[in-house]
């Protein structure tokens, strides 16, 4: 979607020839296959709803089930969203929360499988939550205290290999605009990049290394504390989700997507590059720059953990 946004070829053809070049119609092709799954899953969801089949307070408390709910109570309103807008509403953010929980996993597995020490103390954890809940992953096993390596994990995967590179592409249409000195002349494209900070060395020592102990390691928060590293531990840095009103809705959805596939792949399975030594860095693998920066990952090795 990127190359379609920021490309002027591509945004005119499209926008105002009404032409669909051969990006937009495999883009359109991939969008269409993506919510015909996705209404398919929100009908199944819908049905169990209604019959009272949802198993959890998780489904229950979700942004689709809560959805459900404020279009039922506000029928008979005026100007009330219909059936089909729910629903639209509720797919967009199912694909959208997939399509960066594919990447936020596939840049993890890299990283993981680079970093064996990682991929060992990220198992310790999970495996110690596992053998304290009955065998099995359960919600318990994801609370804050219980995966504190898990969400270090996370975070240091959004920091060198965010889902999204760019985390805005907005147009300055009304006028020019002044920040900090800087005059940002009217119909300017602004792209916001929150990527760079993190992978500055003033900011971040030896930026290119995978160390999750640098989000629990107290003695590197408190460093960074007072200095301009400290913007790194700001909660609007910490996740590529926002906050408040403008939070992205399919947060929680991707957030537990990526936290329960990531440790049930660790706690299967012990993952490495299938020819040692090819891969040394994630700096090797290449990756397309789509709706998400997604990477290329080499041939895995899975050996199966006792």
């Amino acid at each position: 979607i990127f190359p379609l946004v920021l490309s002027p070829a591509e945004r005119a053809q499209n926008q105002f020839l009404g032409m669909k070049t051969d990006l937009y119609s495999a883009f359109e092709g991939d969008f269409t296959v993506a919510r015909e799954i996705a209404f398919r899953k929100l009908e199944y969801f819908k049905e169990r709803k209604a019959n009272g089949e949802l198993l959890t307070q998780f489904e229950e408390e979700s942004y689709a089930s809560l959805a459900i709910d404020r279009y039922l109570n506000s029928l008979g309103e005026e100007d009330t969203l219909k059936e089909e807008d729910i629903g639209e509403i509720i797919v967009v953010a199912l694909i959208a929360a997939l399509d960066t929980t594919s990447s936020i996993l596939n840049w993890c597995i890299v990283h993981l499988a680079t970093n064996p020490n990682a991929q060992e103390e990220l198992y310790a954890e999970v495996s110690s939550n596992v053998a304290s809940n009955r065998g099995v992953l359960t919600e318990e096993c994801f609370s804050k205290s219980n995966s504190v390596y898990l969400n270090a994990v996370l975070r240091e995967n959004h920091r060198i290999t965010p889902a999204v590179g760019l985390n805005l592409a907005k147009e300055n249409v009304t006028g020019e605009v002044k920040i900090h000195g800087e005059t940002i002349p009217k119909q300017s494209m602004c792209l916001l990049d929150t990527r760079s900070i993190g992978m500055d060395p003033d900011i971040v020592p030896n930026p290119d290394k995978f160390d999750p102990t640098r989000w629990i390691d107290e003695d590197q928060v408190m460093r960074r504390k007072g200095t301009p590293a400290q913007v790194l531990d700001h909660p609007l840095y910490r996740e590529p989700f926002s906050a408040g009103a403008r939070k992205c809705p399919g947060s929680r959805v991707a957030n537990y997507e990526a936290k329960v596939l990531l440790s049930q792949l660790v706690l299967d399975w012990k993952i490495s590059f299938a020819e040692d030594g090819k891969v040394k860095s994630w700096r090797d693998v290449p990756y397309y720059n789509g709706l998400s920066v997604q990477p290329t990952v080499p041939e895995l090795s899975f050996e199966k953990r006792q």
